[in-house]
């Protein structure tokens, strides 16, 4: 059966929030989409039914005699005033047997009987596509077109041009105004689904994403069954998701005062190893090369080696120490500087309160001489 169509009405979908919160724990296969406006303007519906489209497969024929059965109850109670039995009969006999023409149009009668018109015009459309030559086809045609529901209005005129003239807008990159049609559109057509749409594409493209949202899912409330559902649930989503924090420079930079550390952190493991293995070896350098001098009480008389009973004095010292150390720590701290600016070019400091307290800028090394003084410039931290 192919009922007649009736006026359709956007109703607001509380499930399309439950649908948002469960999607969000697996945002994993939903990608933000780039969203193109929507620019089709609705027009009225149709409430006549097409005649002769029917293709249903015959009843069992048990099904078809029980079917005829229950049509008969029916007409009897109808006639003794039961017209709510009667219809509870028929619809039992439409479900057996849906090809039963006769059933249709007892069903319709009922209907219209009881004041629902709309459903009295459905089933006689079905009665007609049951039995397109049937002796009252022009009795039951005129009975449709009395009571089935009117042509869904189209949306109103002052809305269509406001919607129109979003698009224009839109066209020319001006969405602020784009937006701004868009909601004057809403305000003559509340429940049209598309400026809802537009609108929230306008004010994603201005970076108000919370306004976007909204937006959006005020469009899937309306359009719930619509076919960029999914796309537009992604976007809802990644709009919702904060953006991703790269390393930060003051962490990398206090990171990387333990040698390595900070490239670890921002990624580079091999720099890494380079800045640890360079620092290890220059203070090791320092603390294991050593100096042993012996003062003995006669000369030696094996070559320089003094007998362990002659030596007066012994003293060990480490010449390259302070070099090797220096070396570490100038390693250490150009690798600091180079695992920030690989990091980030600046940091903020919060306050605690919300508020940014100090930035800390990582600066190309600058060298300076003033008379016998120099300068190094790597750093810049302003409050």
């Amino acid at each position: 059966m192919i009922p007649a169509p009736t006026a359709r009405q956007p109703s607001a979908s509380p499930g399309v929030v439950l649908l948002l919160l469960v999607l969000s724990a697996f945002p994993s296969d939903l990608a933000a989409q780039d969203l193109a406006i929507k620019r089709q303007v609705p027009q009225g519906e149709s409430q006549r039914c097409s005649v002769g489209l029917l293709q249903l497969p015959a009843p069992a024929s048990e099904d078809a005699a029980e079917a005829r059965r229950l049509a008969g109850l029916a007409s009897q109670a109808g006639i003794l005033g039961d017209l709510e039995e009667a219809r509870e009969l028929l619809v039992r006999a439409s479900g057996l047997d849906p090809t039963d023409a006769r059933v249709a149009y007892l069903l319709g009668r009922n209907l219209e009987e009881t004041g629902d018109g709309p459903g009295a015009a459905r089933q006689y459309c079905r009665y007609l596509e049951l039995d397109p030559q049937a002796a009252d086809a022009v009795e039951v045609r005129a009975a449709i077109e009395r009571l089935a529901a009117p042509a869904a209005p189209a949306v109103p005129e002052r809305a269509v041009l406001a919607f129109e003239q979003g698009i224009s807008s839109w066209d020319d990159l001006r969405m602020a105004d784009a937006e701004a049609a868009f909601t004057a559109a809403l305000r003559e057509a509340p429940t049209w689904a598309a400026p809802w749409f537009n609108r929230g594409v306008a004010r994603r493209g201005q970076g108000r994403s919370a306004e976007a949202a909204e937006d959006f899912v005020r469009y899937l409330e309306l359009e719930s069954a619509a076919a960029d559902v999914r796309d537009v649930l992604g976007v809802i989503l990644a709009m919702r998701e904060p953006p991703p924090r790269g390393p930060s420079a003051g962490v990398a930079f206090f990171a990387g005062l333990i040698p390595g550390v900070g490239h670890f952190y921002t990624g580079r493991p091999v720099l890494g190893t380079v800045v640890l293995a360079t620092a290890a070896g220059a203070a090791a350098t320092g603390l294991l090369m050593k100096e042993r001098t012996v003062e003995c009480l006669s000369r030696p008389s094996n070559g320089d080696v003094c007998p362990s009973g002659q030596v007066a004095d012994e003293s060990v010292e480490r010449p390259y120490l302070l070099p090797g150390l220096g070396v570490a720590a100038a390693v250490t701290l150009i690798g600091a500087i180079h695992a920030a600016r690989g990091a980030a070019g600046s940091v903020d400091f919060d306050a605690g309160d919300g508020r940014v307290a100090a930035t800390l800028q990582i600066l190309p090394l600058d060298f300076e001489t003033r008379g016998g003084d120099v300068r190094l410039s790597w750093l810049r931290l302003r409050f």
